[in-house]
């Protein structure tokens, strides 16, 4: 296990590689899917519990708790049968905690969509990556949602995944998706999931903390590689109080809209209900289709260098 850890750069750059190729694998057995049943399973089992708030908390200990536990247990059984089998494993458990060749994929899908002027099916395709209503949107809201979704999913999806794998291997980087999940599954702010959900809403954005505010200089450095309205980051992101003390999914978004220099944020609907979103960036930009493509790029960046530098502070430590 000694060696795994002074070879985790290794482990991790592989499983990186795997999800630029393969992307996220369809299969009935995936271990994020596995992870849903789970949650939903003690959802079931603790929704009607009088204190939902308590009841949520436990659900929060047991599928966190059992996520690390049995990935832990898996890298360890594997790495005495054969070091190879081990790594096998702890790459492959990384590589399913990544999403950045499927966020390309399924967000340019829309992007394909709004470019033939197929708004139906632009709105259908918006609806496998975004929580909010996208019956009545238009091009303009529809491409806002994609770019803001590219956005905060680059540190959900990519960021966060690579830190707390850089942190503490492939159980840490398991452990932040469960805690993932449980945000998207039961995290809403709905009348159900208020309490229920109250601990999975907590808990993920403390773990997103550092990670996105890790995200903002990485926004600001790859607006310095593209020459791109990096002082606009350093200025209106970085800079601001907002960067210490306000809500995590707002710095990938905001850096993202001064990026782009479009105006992102407005009115979103959730179930009917309306959700208004602080205005990020500016109208110095179009807000076309165009700008899905243009997202996508500079997430693929932004992957990039959060991998080189992760890796080189490892390595660094290390010696």
């Amino acid at each position: 296990m000694i060696n795994a850890m002074m070879n985790q750069p290794v482990i991790i750059i592989s499983a990186f590689i795997m999800d630029l190729l393969f992307g996220d694998p369809q299969w009935r057995w995936h271990p994020m899917r596995l992870m849903g049943c789970l949650i939903s399973f003690f959802e079931k089992m603790f929704y009607h519990f009088e204190n939902k708030r308590e009841a949520g908390q436990l659900v929060v200990l047991l599928v966190v708790g059992a996520s690390y536990v049995v990935s832990f247990g898996a890298i360890n059984l594997f790495y005495r049968i054969n070091y190879l089998a081990g790594a096998f494993v702890s790459v492959f458990l990384i590589y399913v905690c990544l999403s950045i060749k499927d966020l390309r994929d399924e967000s340019m899908r829309v992007h394909w969509a709004l470019s033939k002027k197929d708004i139906g099916s632009a709105r259908g395709n918006l609806s496998m990556i975004v929580g909010r209503d996208t019956n009545n949107l238009n091009e303009k809201e529809i491409t806002r949602a994609t770019v803001e979704t590219i956005a905060e999913s680059t540190v959900d999806g990519v960021i966060s995944p690579l830190f707390f794998a850089f942190l503490g291997g492939a159980p840490l980087c398991v452990a932040y998706k469960a805690v993932n999940a449980l945000d998207s599954m039961l995290g809403s702010r709905n009348e159900k999931y208020k309490d229920f959900g109250w601990a999975s809403a907590k808990l993920d954005e403390l773990l997103n903390y550092i990670p996105a505010r890790i995200s903002g200089v990485l926004f600001f450095i790859t607006g310095i590689c593209l020459r791109q309205n990096a002082k606009a980051v350093l200025k209106n992101v970085i800079l601001k109080k907002e960067f210490i003390i306000g809500q995590s999914s707002r710095i990938p978004e905001s850096a993202m809209a001064e990026l782009l220099g479009v105006r992102l944020g407005g009115i979103n609907y959730y179930q009917g209900i309306a959700v208004c979103v602080p205005f990020m960036g500016r109208d110095k930009n179009s807000l076309t289709s165009e700008a899905i493509k243009t997202a996508n790029r500079i997430m693929y960046i932004v992957s990039f260098i959060a991998l080189a530098i992760g890796a080189s502070i490892f390595w660094l430590i290390k010696k």
